[in-house]
């Protein structure tokens, strides 16, 4: 290679990084940070729990449809689950009615309707109870109802409740997922405990507790070599460029029959239009859903919320 050709792409190469220069410093400082971000997780423990009022148990079976063993099996994965998301994940099932007028002077309900009444018990129960993994009451309460399951006075279906962060972080269509998946697990002709497990398995989905930690920790490897060999390229390539004597001007490496071209963009309009889509009351099949709707129980607070009955 002659010294005039090593001038004209030590020349090119000077011109190409000074063009991109401002990305590379900006996905440099983007990797760092990520690589921060994800070491710090990697490398503090666990968030403290800072609720202590809550009672320790997890699985309340009222209506007797798990096995001492199943609900063991529950209670040990809620306890991992909830490590791995910093929220209460609470069980409930019944077995008593919820709808009509004499439910509702039997077990004093606020309500008449089988959906507002879920909604109630589960509110409570949680409320009451105390549960939540922080000062946000963070967690959620699937309670299920197998009241004449199997009869034509079926009310069997479930109702899942959210606060805190859980409520921030899962949208109602994604409670709808939840519940739907109880739902599709029990009429498939799985366990109660298969049903619940699916439960606990989703709201860690959601929740962002699944990824493990190799996988972060490969990342905040990455995020932090990453930056050190574009910053090595950089000098290197300065360093090349400043060896030798200019001769001819880059263009001439770049393009020897490139002419001048001119490149437009007009922007013309932008037109944006809403629409208001009402939410479903019934999701066909005999089943119905509140879809994610919010019904407060009065006590104060008021949980994300979203029913199915079948």
């Amino acid at each position: 290679m002659s010294v005039e050709e090593f001038n004209v792409k030590a020349e090119a190469r000077k011109q190409y990084l000074k063009y991109f220069r401002g990305w590379f410093i900006v996905i440099a400082v983007l990797l760092v940070v990520s690589g921060v971000i994800l070491a710090g997780k990697l490398l503090k423990k666990d968030s403290d729990r800072t609720n202590d009022e809550a009672p320790k148990e997890r699985v309340f079976d009222e209506a007797d449809v798990l096995t001492d063993k199943e609900e063991e099996k529950l209670r040990k994965l809620i306890s991992k689950a909830e490590e791995k998301i910093h929220a209460d994940i609470v069980l409930l099932t019944i077995d008593q009615s919820v709808e009509g007028k004499a439910a509702k002077e039997k077990y004093g309900y606020r309500f008449d309707d089988w959906v507002s009444n879920m909604d109630d018990i589960a509110e409570n129960f949680y409320i009451d109870n105390l549960f939540g993994y922080d000062e946000e009451y963070s967690g959620g309460i699937l309670v299920m109802n197998w009241y004449g399951a199997g009869t034509a006075n079926s009310q069997r279906g479930v109702h899942l409740g959210l606060d805190g962060r859980a409520k921030e972080k899962i949208s109602g269509r994604e409670m709808d997922q939840i519940t739907k998946k109880v739902q599709d697990v029990i009429l498939a002709g799985g366990t109660p405990y298969k049903a619940y497990k699916a439960y606990v398995d989703k709201m860690v989905s959601l929740m962002g507790g699944g990824l493990p930690s190799y996988v972060m920790l490969v990342f905040a490897l990455a995020a932090a070599i990453v930056p050190l060999i574009v910053a090595s390229i950089f000098i290197a390539v300065k360093s090349v460029s400043k060896e030798g004597k200019v001769t001819t001007n880059v263009n001439t490496y770049v393009s020897q029959n490139t002419g001048n071209k001119t490149m437009r963009d007009d922007f013309i309009r932008k037109t944006v239009t809403s629409k208001r889509i009402p939410k479903s009351t019934s999701s066909g099949g005999g089943v119905r859903s509140s879809g994610g709707g919010r019904i407060s129980s009065g006590g104060g607070r008021s949980m994300s919320g979203s029913s199915r009955r079948f």
